[in-house]
């Protein structure tokens, strides 16, 4: 019954949007605009709420039904033609500052909705949800999930085991892969029957990056990271003592050197590790509105789930904690995306429900290096300098493999979008050669695993983008405070420069204000050591 209330709110204000849009030969008023501007952003805050509370929930229960039913509602608000309308007809009269950002940020959000609020987008998308969230290989040993799998590719010491467990995990994407073609031509269907250029456009627009800037970035990443990649791949060889190298290979490469490290960082350390990390920074845990869960393990597929119920009052986070730096390091991730959302403080709701999802990886991706310095290691986890030094050092090697990885996926995706038409399977593995430069597999179909192609299309760009804001960030705050590490002023920058605007400012106008630059790869490449 709650339920039939609810949705017949939606009809009713749907339907007050419509009536503001009047006829088509009648231009919007200032008023109808700022009427529709106030309704979308009361409507996508509210849901935003009750998605992020109960993708909570889901984590105990491991149920998702009450989450789709508000990722319905969701994509019932931004899939509404009728405020598209009014909200592009009435951009002449938006007035600057606030009210013309309070625009730009509902507008694009409706213009992706049209696609993303799709009922045959989202139907076929939550079937595959379904799919990867269920998806078991069934062995000697029993039912063995996808996290169990990429664990035994990353640690197990016979490659021949390895192999098969790569082979298991790709499985996935063998039953998946004509479900996901079908997603991407659909998209594009969409979004070009809406009068877009392509999906991947509107996607790239709506995380306010410009198309060609990020193609030209793609190519510089690529013409900096090959020839270290080369290298890295050649000294593989002689360590693994294996004539060839393949994909099922690069996790294990890094894998003893991190073993090392492993013992001083224990899941019952962890707690402690990362409280003090962030207090060194100036960021008291204990003091802000985050609420902190190390239980759930069998009810996550994930490494960890932020929920943001409401933005600086009431911020959840959950993590499978494991023994070790890395899992220590994702941990710290996590916590970054905790702590943006605990100090938004801007009284619009659209600027803290649509923050672009490359500014808010910049800040994760600052917080889990930390965990790749050498005076974090010291400082922190008691390691000798010996093993601190040996392990950065491969670090920034395993980094540059994932970089190369990363751009593989982003390449994928751009050219998949441009003729989904086109032989995928085909396309990934030319990608591959070309990229990774490892043996092609083309009776697998790792592509169609990718749950962020189904979930968050069009995302890759934000995990390259976000490491090097941090990379970015990192570097101006060593240039301008000296050591990052047990430095509490940089708490003060991060919330202060970045945290508190949410998406006020769009993301490159608040990281130029905060190092006094525009967006510049070069420190990324310069913390890998490739310059």
């Amino acid at each position: 019954m709650k339920r039939m209330v609810l949705l017949g709110m939606f009809v009713l204000l749907a339907t007050g949007l419509l009536c503001l849009s009047g006829c088509e030969e009648t231009r919007v008023t200032k008023t109808q605009v700022a009427a529709v501007l106030d309704s979308l952003e009361m409507k996508l805050d509210w849901t935003a709420r009750q998605m992020a509370r109960h993708r909570w929930g889901q984590v105990y229960t491991g149920k998702a039904d009450s989450l789709e039913y508000y990722r319905g509602l969701w994509n019932y608000v931004v899939s509404d033609p009728q405020a598209l309308s009014v909200l592009d007809e009435g951009r002449r009269l938006v007035d600057e500052g606030i009210q013309q950002r309070r625009w730009e940020l509902a507008f694009r959000a409706v213009k992706r909705g049209q696609v993303d609020g799709n009922n045959e987008v989202a139907k076929l998308e939550r079937k595959l949800r379904n799919y990867y969230s269920r998806f078991r290989t069934v062995s000697d040993e029993g039912s063995i999930t996808s996290r169990v799998l990429q664990e035994r590719i990353a640690n197990s010491a016979d490659p021949v085991e390895r192999e098969m467990a790569y082979r298991s995990w790709a499985a996935i994407g063998a039953d998946a892969a004509d479900d996901v073609a079908r997603l991407i031509r659909m998209r594009n269907q969409i979004a070009r029957r809406s009068g877009f250029v392509g999906y991947f456009n509107l996607a790239l627009d709506q995380q306010e990056i410009d198309r060609q800037q990020y193609l030209d970035l793609l190519d510089h990443v690529d013409s900096v990271t090959s020839l270290a990649y080369d290298s890295v791949i050649y000294e593989l060889h002689a360590e693994l003592g294996q004539e060839t190298i393949a994909i099922w290979d690069l996790d294990y490469a890094h894998r003893q050197v991190q073993s090392d490290l492993d013992a001083f960082l224990p899941v019952d350390s962890q707690l402690d590790v990362v409280s003090l990390s962030l207090l060194g920074l100036g960021l008291n845990l204990d003091a802000l509105p985050i609420y902190v869960d190390y239980s759930p393990e069998k009810q996550m597929s994930t490494s960890y789930v932020v929920s943001t119920i409401e933005p600086a009052y009431d911020v959840r986070a959950a993590f499978n904690l494991r023994d070790g730096v890395g899992p220590t390091g994702t941990y710290l991730r996590g916590m970054g995306s905790a702590v943006f959302g605990a100090y938004v403080t801007q009284d619009e709701p659209l600027f803290d429900r649509t923050v672009p999802e490359c500014w808010v990886a910049g800040i994760a991706y600052l917080f889990q290096q930390l965990a790749s310095r050498r005076d974090w290691l010291t400082t922190y986890a008691n390691v000798p300098v010996s093993m601190a030094d040996e392990y950065t050092d491969t670090e920034s090697r395993h980094r540059i493999i994932n970089l190369r990885k990363l751009l593989l996926q982003a390449r994928f995706e751009y050219e998949a979008y441009q003729d989904p038409n086109r032989d995928l399977n085909k396309l990934y593995w030319d990608l591959f050669e070309q990229i990774l430069r490892l043996p092609r597999h083309d009776d697998l179909k790792p592509w169609a695993n990718e749950p962020a192609f189904v979930s968050r299309p069009v995302s890759i760009q934000n995990d390259l983008i976000g490491q090097m804001i941090a990379a970015q960030t990192i570097a101006f705050l060593e240039g301008s405070y000296g050591e990052l590490v047990g430095n509490a002023t940089i708490g003060a920058f991060i919330t202060q420069n970045y945290l508190r605007f949410g998406s006020r400012y769009p993301w490159q106008e608040l990281l130029q204000r905060g190092t006094d630059e525009p967006l510049n790869p070069e420190h990324l490449y310069r913390d890998l050591n490739l310059l």
